[in-house]
């Protein structure tokens, strides 16, 4: 079953969103936009449907979340309590949560400027930046 834009953004996103404490308003539509251009982008060391590089993920952890133990300890809730120990980039690949709110934490620890409601090419550029560009945690 392929999700929809409608599904992702009422049964993943939002909620989580909600979950993290995320009050912008432009978020939701903005990682949604990160989803179907992560889902399409053939990006080949991307993981999951963020198209987050495993290099990122390590540097997410390590050099943002680290610093935020509540926040990492909400993530870490998220991930699969066996696998994530195993495999973490496995996590990114197919836990939808968890590659969300990893996808979240890279918008937010890249301290980027959220593009409006249905600014879809400031959506796009910020996408290409911050995933497509490994440029997440660049600094």
């Amino acid at each position: 079953m392929p999700y929809t834009a409608h599904f992702m953004l009422e049964n993943l996103i939002r909620p989580l969103l909600a979950e993290l404490g995320e009050p912008r308003a432009g978020m939701a539509e903005l990682l949604l936009r990160c989803w179907q251009l992560g889902c399409s982008s053939g990006h080949p060391e991307g993981l999951g449907p963020y198209a987050l590089s495993s290099v990122q993920h390590r540097q997410l952890w390590d050099g943002w979340l680290a610093w935020r133990v509540e926040l990492a300890s909400q993530i870490r809730g998220l991930a699969s309590q066996h696998h994530f120990l195993r495999d973490p980039d496995g996590e990114l690949a197919c836990n939808l949560f968890y590659s969300t709110a990893l996808a979240w934490v890279a918008i937010i620890a890249s301290e980027r400027t959220i593009p409006g409601a249905g600014d879809t090419t400031g959506q796009t550029l910020l996408w290409q930046q911050v995933f497509a560009g490994e440029q997440a945690l660049a600094a």
